[in-house]
């Protein structure tokens, strides 16, 4: 007798509905898309438990007639095709009607639903593969959807499921999604009954952005708009690395939210060399192209897609978004001191004098300590941004900013630890506007941030209203105040304790507060910050780099061929 049997209807279902529901934000994601696809606007959505215990779904579409209720829960039915050519053309979201059915197989599900062509609504409901059959009632235009007790007969699947808070955010990046591509919709997002997210239809992609984002980020956006023959490529980007998060980063293809690796590639080496190393920069790109050059039924909850033409987009990217860079972004000069410096002690006209550089190595120093063992004999500032000094033997040269900037950070330690946190209350509130995520983040570590002197309540679920800060940081402005928080979030992913949070701030005001690179110094400001940094032996910044170059005049002097 063969080994290999058909398997039953059940564990068919059962396999079906794993490949298209993950996880709660699946059904809502499927939900949303036959919302769309229905033309609504305005779509009310109530997520319980981060969707764990019920997600509920309403919106005003075109609504479900009687007839076609019975059919909601077979697999691969659908009213968005009916044969292979549509494949090759699909302009809607959904298109492979296993989502209802899927859904239904793995959860309870309850359907009312009344089409504008009808005068009469209709109620079907489902739990875990059993279908009852469809009744006649009275119920508003749209589609009313409440899924609950989702995975209860999937254990397995249920045990894998993530925190609330987890499975949350992985609908409002959904949500978020969704609300960017069609931004003509309203969209009424609840959390546990309560309102979270009310973002109001607007008449362009700008405007949602700044309606999820706010002005703080907004301000900072920039765009490009490019394309070739029937190819619309348009990109928002934000190159501040501090606000931001790879979670903000969205691809659109024909107005659907996919994610591609290449994509995500060819956008990071466009803009490598123009960001800090560790800079994060936000960017959502809608590319607009004939439906035909697409496959976007790689995978069965369509969040791939497939390109016949990438080579073109790619090339098209690359070109526009690294030539914009080219001519916008700040250039380093390579005629700066270091860079000059190394450039002397690494090239010569007698070869021998530096073979292997191990001379070069041992005369040029980043940490010599003995630099103010005799007396001073010349000051001056190179570029506005770094200090030149000689004594008897050596010159050295100091990074202006990185080093005003660890003598203020040293010094903000020594008054946090000797004394107690003192608060400046503000006799005008700053008003924050932050991402929905940090607003969570915060209301969370509340009393952490209490204890380090700052006091603010939470106005809206983007905007936090500061009344007090600790005395160092009471000339914030709400706009050092965003960045400030945005970076503790940046770094959050690992756990802080007040002690950490508090180093985290004063870096941040010390940074803010530092002397900068192009601030002009007198010969007092310049020794008043060498003395001090050689006294108290401070010769890294507080990231760890190097704040000196120190060169001896036995160097020069070999270099010259006068030894």
């Amino acid at each position: 007798m063969g080994k290999i049997t058909k398997l039953p209807k059940e564990v068919v279902e059962r396999i079906s509905a794993g490949e298209v529901i993950e996880r709660p934000v699946s059904i809502f994601k499927e939900l949303i898309e036959n919302s769309i696809d229905a033309n609504a606007n305005k779509i009310f959505v109530n997520v319980f438990k981060g969707g764990k215990e019920k997600i509920i779904v309403e919106d005003d579409g075109d609504g479900i007639i009687f007839d076609d209720l019975s059919k909601l829960f077979i697999r691969f039915s659908t009213s968005k095709i009916k044969s292979v050519d549509d494949i090759e053309k699909i302009s809607t979201l959904g298109f492979r009607g296993e989502a209802l059915a899927s859904i239904a197989a793995i959860s309870h599900i309850s359907i009312f639903s009344k089409s504008k062509s009808w005068n009469i609504g209709g109620f079907i409901e489902a739990s875990f593969g059993q279908v009852q059959s469809p009744k006649m009632t009275n119920c508003d235009f749209g589609t009313h959807i409440t899924v609950e007790n989702i995975f209860d007969n999937f254990p397995a699947r249920k045990r894998f499921l993530k925190s609330a808070d987890v499975e949350f955010y992985h609908i409002l990046n959904w949500l978020k999604a969704f609300s960017l591509a069609f931004y003509q919709i309203d969209f009424h997002f609840f959390k546990d009954d309560q309102p979270y997210y009310i973002l109001k239809k607007t008449n362009s992609v700008t405007e949602r952005i700044e309606s999820i984002y706010g002005k703080e980020v907004m301000n900072d956006i920039e765009f490009l708009n490019f394309g070739d023959d029937g190819l619309n490529i348009l990109i928002y980007f934000n190159r501040n690395p501090y606000t931001v998060t790879d979670s903000f980063n969205y691809i659109f293809v024909n107005k659907r939210y996919v994610r591609n690796m290449q994509l995500s590639y060819i956008l990071r080496q466009s803009i490598t060399g123009f960001l800090p190393e560790s800079g994060k920069f936000l960017y959502i790109i809608f590319i607009e192209t004939d439906p035909r050059n697409l496959d976007v039924n790689v995978h069965p909850a369509k969040i791939e897609v497939k390109f016949r033409n990438f080579s073109v987009i790619s090339d098209l990217i690359v070109k526009n978004l690294r030539g914009y860079f080219e001519r916008t972004a700040t250039s380093i000069s390579l005629d700066n001191p270091l860079n000059t410096v190394t450039q002397i002690f690494s090239h010569t006209t007698n070869a021998k004098i530096f073979e292997g550089k191990q001379e070069v190595t041992s005369a040029i120093s980043l940490n010599q300590k003995t630099f103010f063992d005799s007396s001073i004999k010349f000051v001056t500032q190179l570029f506005n941004s770094y200090i030149l000094i000689q004594n008897q033997n050596h010159i050295a040269i100091y990074d202006q900013h990185a080093l005003s900037e660890r003598i203020l950070l040293t010094r903000l330690i020594n008054e946090a630890t000797n004394k107690k946190i003192s608060v400046q209350n503000l006799s005008i509130p700053q008003f924050v506007e932050v991402y929905v995520e940090i607003v969570e983040w915060l209301k969370k570590t509340a009393d952490m941030w209490q204890e380090c002197g700052f006091d603010f309540e939470i106005v809206t679920p983007t905007k936090i209203k500061v009344n007090g800060l600790p005395v160092q940081f009471s000339n914030f402005t709400s706009s050092q105040l965003h960045e400030a928080f945005g970076k503790a979030f940046s770094i959050s992913q690992k756990e802080m304790d007040k002690k950490e949070l508090y180093y985290h701030l004063l870096k941040e005001f010390a940074c803010k507060n530092a002397i900068k690179q192009g601030d002009i110094l007198t010969k007092e400001d310049m020794l008043e910050l060498v003395q001090t940094a050689e006294k108290e032996g401070l010769y890294t910044c507080i990231h760890g780099r190097p704040v000196k170059l120190v060169l001896s005049l036995a160097t020069l002097e070999k270099f010259f061929q006068r030894t």
